[in-house]
């Protein structure tokens, strides 16, 4: 884990340039990132594949070598309506997942689901168009799925299409 003071550095593309210029021991202003048509980041003329997600004060890195990847991180909140809502997000294996959870872990299970979506979606790389296709878990089956809570009240969730070496840091402001 690094802990990075992000009120002296308020964008967190300057957090991540930081952190890849670690990774190929170059300096951060020559570090070229391009965007592809849906928006995900990509390294130019790089083998390495990296994401990132920020809720509030934290911020959730993922780096590897030849294999892309997503990351979301979300932090437990309350829902009104949790079983509308997730039916209308949700396939039925994971509403069926959310709904025979405890009551007191319904929305942990709820945001552990909603990351996972939002992380294929990036991993697939485009967003929010794969998250409301509303895949199932056999559709996701294949893939490396690790959940990880980087702080209490919040779920992480990554996705990658096997599982390999794969750096995680996560920052928040001191």
């Amino acid at each position: 884990m690094w802990i990075i003071d992000t009120d002296l550095i308020k964008n967190k593309s300057k957090i991540l340039n930081v952190i890849l210029s670690y990774y190929l021991e170059s300096n951060s202003s020559s570090i070229r990132i391009k965007r592809d048509k849906y928006g995900k980041p990509r390294l130019l003329d790089n083998e390495i594949h990296f994401n990132l997600s920020k809720r509030e004060n934290l911020n959730i890195y993922a780096f590897s070598r030849n294999r892309p990847m997503g990351v979301d991180l979300e932090c437990i909140g309350q829902i009104t309506n949790l079983i509308k809502f997730s039916s209308f997000i949700f396939d039925k294996s994971y509403l069926k997942y959310i709904l025979s959870s405890r009551k007191d872990q319904r929305f942990k299970s709820f945001y552990k689901y909603w990351t996972l979506y939002e992380a294929y979606g990036k991993f697939v790389g485009d967003g929010l168009r794969t998250v409301l296709k509303k895949p199932s878990k056999n559709e996701l089956r294949k893939y490396f799925k690790f959940h990880f809570e980087p702080k209490t009240g919040f779920i992480a969730t990554l996705v990658s299409e096997k599982k390999s070496k794969i750096v995680i840091h996560h920052t928040q402001a001191l």
